[in-house]
C-alpha cells in the first residue's frame, strides 16, 4: 500500500477530479493493482500479488506528481511497460 491507497486526506475532493483504476488478474498468478489518481497525479496504489515489480515505479510517480491523465489506464496495461517512462 503506497500514499493515499485508500483515498484518505482527500475528502472534500470534487469526485470528477478522483479517478482509480483496477486491475486484477488470477493468470499466471494472482495480481491486483488498484491505483487512485487526483487531477491525474497518482496520488495512491495498491499492489498484492506478482505485480512485476511496480512498487518501486508507483511509489516515484507518487513522490514525483507528474501528470499521468495522458496514459489514463493504460497504466496497469500489462502490454504497457510503465518502468521504461517513468523509473
Amino acid at each position: 500500500m503506497l500514499g493515499s491507497y485508500n483515498a484518505q486526506t482527500l475528502e472534500g475532493e470534487p469526485e470528477e477530479d478522483v479517478v482509480m483504476y483496477v486491475r486484477q488478474t488470477y493468470d499466471p498468478a494472482p495480481c491486483f493493482i488498484r491505483v487512485l489518481l487526483l487531477r491525474g497525479r497518482m496520488m495512491g496504489a495498491v499492489l498484492i500479488g506478482d505485480t512485476g515489480g511496480l512498487e518501486e515505479t508507483f511509489e516515484n510517480l507518487i513522490l514525483d506528481r507528474i501528470d499521468l491523465s495522458r496514459w489514463g489506464p493504460a497504466l496497469l496495461d500489462p502490454e504497457f511497460d510503465v518502468e521504461d517512462f517513468f523509473d
